[in-house]
């Protein structure tokens, strides 16, 4: 057994502990006696849980502890997935930034003290010629990106 890198255990701002696994997206909740027995389990996920059955099903069920490996091979099929989805013929991924003009602040965006630019009718029409050039898609996936 071993505890899944996907793990993120955190206190709430009500006091409250949360572990999250973003893997199977599952969340347990739970007082901060608990918390302390889980990060026990974090720091040694072969301990015996003879006395709490009922955590250690929770943390099986959740994917907070996994077989030797599993994060492994799940991060290999995500991977697969991407690469497939990525470069198959039937499937067009595009994102797209109809503006700078974003007003979100966000404190990653390359955008900042930018001039507010907006997509011209003229490329609107430009992205519509691209996607009909391309008669073997069967599904396209649009994101929007700074709207």
């Amino acid at each position: 057994m071993e505890w899944s890198r996907y793990n993120i255990l955190f206190e709430t701002k009500n006091n409250e502990w949360l572990l999250y696994n973003s893997a199977s997206n599952s969340f347990l909740k739970m007082d901060k006696e608990a918390a302390q027995k889980i990060k026990k389990v974090k720091e040694n996920p072969n301990i015996d849980f003879t006395e709490n059955p009922d955590i250690y099903f929770k943390l099986r069920v959740g994917g907070f502890l996994v077989e030797d490996g599993q994060d492994d091979a799940f991060l290999r099929i995500l991977k697969m997935k991407r690469l497939t989805a990525n470069y198959a013929s039937r499937r067009m991924l595009l994102t797209i930034a109809p503006t700078i003009a974003c007003n979100f602040a966000c404190k990653y965006c390359f955008e900042n003290n930018k001039m507010p630019v907006s997509m011209s009718d003229e490329t609107e029409k430009k992205i519509i010629e691209f996607i009909a050039k391309f008669n073997t898609v069967e599904e396209i996936s649009l994101t929007w990106f700074g709207v």
